[in-house]
C-alpha cells in the first residue's frame, strides 16, 4: 500500500491492554517518595512511543482485534471499514453516515443499515480504546490519578495510574481502569 502507514497491533499487547493492568516503559521519578503528575506520567508514555506529533501524523491503521474483527481506519477522515463475520460496514466515525453488507449483499433497510452502522462505531469505540490505549490517556473525558509505585511481575517498580472518565466520555463512563508505567 504505497503511501499508506499500516499499524498492525501485537497480540502482546492486546492481551496486556484485555488485562487492564499492562506495562509501558515510559517514565522515571525522581523520587520514589513524591508523587507523580500523572499528565506528565502520559505524556512520557506518549513521548517514548514517538510523541503526538507522530501519532497526528499517523493516517492509516488497519488492525484484527482478537481474531475477530478487522478495521482499516483513516484517522485524518474517520472513514473506517470494519469486518467480521459475514459483515462489512464502511462508516464514518463522526458522523455515522455509512453502508452496510451482510454475506456480500448491501443492508438497504435504513433502520437495519443504521442498526450495523451504530454496532460497528461502537466495535470501533472499543477496539480503538485498547489496541490504541496509551495514546488514549490524555484523551478528552479522561481523568487521571496518580495512585503511586507498584511492582510488577518481574520485581520491576512501576507508576499506576487510575483511569476514569467524565459522563459524556466514551460508551462505558462509569469504568475505571488501573494503568502500570514501568520506570
Amino acid at each position: 500500500m504505497s503511501g499508506r502507514m499500516r499499524f498492525c497491533g501485537e497480540a502482546s499487547l492486546l492481551a496486556l491492554a484485555l488485562s487492564v493492568n499492562f506495562v509501558l516503559g515510559a517514565c522515571r521519578t525522581t523520587s520514589a517518595a513524591h508523587e507523580a503528575d500523572p499528565v506528565r506520567v502520559a505524556e512520557a508514555v506518549l513521548e517514548r512511543l514517538g510523541g503526538r506529533e507522530a501519532w497526528a501524523a499517523t493516517r492509516h491503521v488497519h488492525f484484527r482485534f482478537f481474531g475477530r474483527r478487522e478495521h482499516w481506519w483513516d484517522r485524518h477522515t474517520g472513514d473506517a471499514r470494519i469486518e467480521t463475520d459475514g459483515l462489512v460496514v464502511l462508516f464514518n466515525v463522526h458522523t455515522l453516515a455509512g453502508r452496510a453488507f451482510e454475506d456480500g449483499t448491501e443492508v438497504l433497510a435504513p433502520t437495519r443499515r443504521r442498526e450495523l452502522v451504530e454496532r460497528a462505531w461502537a466495535w470501533w469505540v472499543n477496539d480503538t480504546y485498547w489496541m490504541f490505549m496509551p495514546y488514549k490517556l490524555l484523551d478528552p473525558g479522561v481523568r487521571l490519578r496518580d495512585l503511586g509505585f507498584a511492582a510488577l511481575a518481574d520485581g520491576r517498580a512501576a507508576r499506576e495510574l487510575e483511569l476514569t472518565f467524565e459522563d459524556a466520555a466514551g460508551l462505558t463512563p462509569e469504568n475505571r481502569y488501573v494503568v502500570r508505567v514501568g520506570a
